[in-house]
């Protein structure tokens, strides 16, 4: 086995030429891009799948439903709270009541 570097190796490649193209090379590439498109799924559906299958698409959509569902149930236990207390009236005992001693003591 005869071992020899890869700068030798690649000065021997480039001093060869390429083997010529066939005639046909060009009718050949347009016949196999017409047969491939062809047998692709064609309409408004496969366009859409197509439009809506992109990894960009895919990963923004799903970063963004992991974020609505982290933030969701929050803010709708906290305004269920809120509106709790409101319906309520608890207010009174904090320091926001505007009518109590408690509430004209913090605002001084």
């Amino acid at each position: 086995m005869n071992k020899h570097s890869l700068d030798e190796l690649l000065s021997n490649y480039t001093k060869k030429e390429a083997s010529p193209l066939p005639g046909s090379f060009a009718q050949d590439v347009m016949r196999e891009i017409r047969l491939r498109k062809e047998r692709m799924p064609s309409g408004w559906l496969s366009d859409i799948c197509t439009m809506l299958f992109r990894p960009s698409l895919l990963a923004t959509s799903f970063a963004f439903s992991v974020a609505v569902g982290l933030m969701l149930p929050q803010m709708l236990n906290s305004s269920n709270s809120q509106r709790a207390a409101s319906g309520l009236g608890l207010t009174v005992f904090s320091s926001a009541g505007h009518n109590v001693p408690s509430g004209l003591l913090a605002k001084r």
